[in-house]
Parts: structure tokens; C-alpha cells; sequence
């Protein structure tokens, strides 16, 4: 019985959308490494809701009898049932931390960067605006303290910018495989794109058009913590200004940020530290990437 409550608070209608629209992605995208259990677990996403998407044709596959799903295509279905409280959780914090920066206009931001290695480790480490240093790891294995002063700048993009973030920020949000994060001709195709394909998309468009644009790699700085993540840089005069028009979007429609006050065509500067130009290892160690988080403080000193 209790499967069968489950499976009829799903709402069908919708669930056929989201899954047609999954049909554009190609099978060899596809990584199916998802046990019913982790289903559970990451998603939300019960045996009977995953029987039930199976059954409207979610696409699945089996080991040792065991179906085995897609990482991003549930997590693209569990976000529109909101079952992916963790990633949920993690979203509402992300826009906490940008309408908070719009209150403060300006603050100071402590950063520290946590390792996960042995303490007396010597590691390279990537500062804000590309700077390396080499650091040894200490007993609480920090590797770094930085305070960074981020400020909430009113950037007025043009209208010609307006519409390329508006366009971006349509895309159908979509956490692209591997093989297929930053395809433009795919996302210009289907409408499926992540916040970096989405960005990818803002340089090229503004590009064609004679607009200076790049880039940046650096952190979200949403505390508790920081997360890795690619965004679009417009220059403005004599300043590049942040945009990010689809993560906006997704937080408006996902984790309650203020879509009025939050426009996709408003620079979210203020919480997005540019480390470097492109996607690359933020702390070093002999044998390579050191896994690392970074731990946020605002209005904290960390050093």
C-alpha cells in the first residue's frame, strides 16, 4: 500500500515531459552506475517511483538482475519532484548567500581550504586571480587561509547582453555527462544544458556579436562551504562582470531565491571568487590533485 501512495503522488503528466525531453541525450552518454539503493539514498527516489519512471521510460540498465540508472538523469527528474533533498539543501544555500550579498552590498569573506591529506604534505596551491603558492599542510590539515573582500556591484549589462543571458537562461537545466558537458551544439539542439554549457553559450553568443567575453573558474562562496564552478565574464568599461543567467534561473525556480530582486541579467559577483581562466586542480600534491574543500566564512577573518 504504501508503494502505491507513493507512486500516486507523482505527478504523470509532468514525469512523461521530463523524460521525453531525457530521449535527446544518446544512449552512449549514458553512464549507468546508480543502484536502486543509491537512488534512494541521493535522490529521494524510492523502488516504487523508480519502477514507476522505469515504466514511463526512464532509461535503465541492469547488473546481476539489479536495475542501474543514470546519474544525471535522476538527478534531473528528482530536482522537479523534489526529492533531491541533498542537493536541494545545498541550492537553497547557494541562494541565501547571493540575496545575503545583496543586503550587504559588501563583506569580507574568510577562506580556508581544508585538505584531505597528511599534514606536512607539501602542496601547490591556487589563490584567487591565479596566484600559486606552495604551502605545507598543518595538523588541522588547512592548507590555506585567504580573506577576500567581495562586493555586490550593480553591473547594467546592454541590451544586446540581456538577451544573450536571457537565452541562456532558458535552457532546460540538465547536468550534462562527461562527453557532453560544454557541447553548444548539443544544448543549441536539445535545450539541455548546465551552468557551464549555459555559460559557454553567453561567450560564444556575445562573441559573435562583438562583445568581449570569457571565461572564469573559481568558487561559489555559499558558507558553510565553497564549490567549485564556471561562469561567464562580460567586460563592462573597464571591469568584467559575472554572469551566471541559469544558475539564477534554477535558483528561482528550485531554492526560493527572489526571481524580482534576481534577475538572470544581474551579476552574482559578490558570491563567485575567479580563481582562473578554465577548470583546473586547485590544490597540487606529488601525485596530483589534492581532494580539498573550502571552508566559508562570511565576515570572519581567516587568518
Amino acid at each position: 500500500m504504501r508503494a502505491v501512495r507513493e507512486a500516486s503522488t507523482v505527478p504523470l503528466d509532468a514525469v512523461d515531459r521530463w523524460i521525453a525531453a531525457l530521449g535527446a541525450v544518446p544512449p552512449a552518454a549514458r553512464v549507468y552506475d546508480v543502484t536502486p539503493r543509491r537512488a534512494e539514498l541521493e535522490f529521494g527516489i524510492t523502488p516504487a517511483i523508480a519502477n514507476l519512471l522505469s515504466d514511463r521510460g526512464l532509461p535503465r540498465s541492469s547488473s546481476g538482475g539489479e536495475a542501474r540508472f543514470a546519474w544525471s538523469d535522476l538527478h534531473y527528474i528528482a530536482l522537479r519532484l523534489g526529492s533531491a533533498r541533498l542537493y536541494l539543501r545545498t541550492m537553497r544555500s547557494w541562494a541565501h548567500a547571493v540575496a545575503n550579498a545583496a543586503q550587504c552590498g559588501s563583506q569580507i569573506v574568510g577562506l580556508r581550504y581544508r585538505t584531505y591529506a597528511s599534514p606536512g604534505a607539501t602542496v601547490d596551491v591556487l589563490l584567487p586571480e591565479g596566484r600559486r603558492v606552495k604551502a605545507v599542510i598543518g595538523r588541522d590539515q588547512i592548507a590555506a587561509k585567504v580573506n577576500v573582500h567581495m562586493a555586490n556591484c550593480e553591473s547594467a549589462f546592454p541590451p544586446d547582453v540581456q538577451s544573450v543571458l536571457h537565452q541562456a537562461a532558458a535552457f532546460d537545466f540538465y547536468l550534462l555527462p562527461p562527453t557532453l558537458a560544454g557541447d553548444l551544439d548539443f544544448a543549441r539542439r536539445t535545450g539541455l544544458a548546465g551552468c557551464m554549457t549555459a555559460s559557454r553559450f553567453v561567450v560564444s553568443e556575445c562573441r559573435q556579436r562583438g562583445i568581449e567575453a570569457r571565461m572564469a573558474y573559481g568558487l561559489l562562496l555559499a558558507p558553510p562551504l565553497g564549490t567549485a564552478h564556471e561562469w561567464a565574464e562580460i567586460r563592462l568599461g573597464d571591469v568584467w562582470a559575472a554572469t551566471d543567467p541559469l544558475l539564477l534561473s534554477i535558483l528561482g525556480r528550485f531554492a526560493g531565491l527572489d526571481a524580482s530582486r534576481w534577475p538572470c541579467t544581474h551579476s552574482p559577483n559578490a558570491v563567485l571568487l575567479r580563481l582562473a581562466d578554465c577548470k583546473t586542480p586547485i590544490v597540487n600534491g606529488a601525485g596530483g590533485p589534492v581532494e580539498t574543500s573550502f571552508v566559508v566564512g562570511v565576515g570572519e577573518q581567516a587568518t
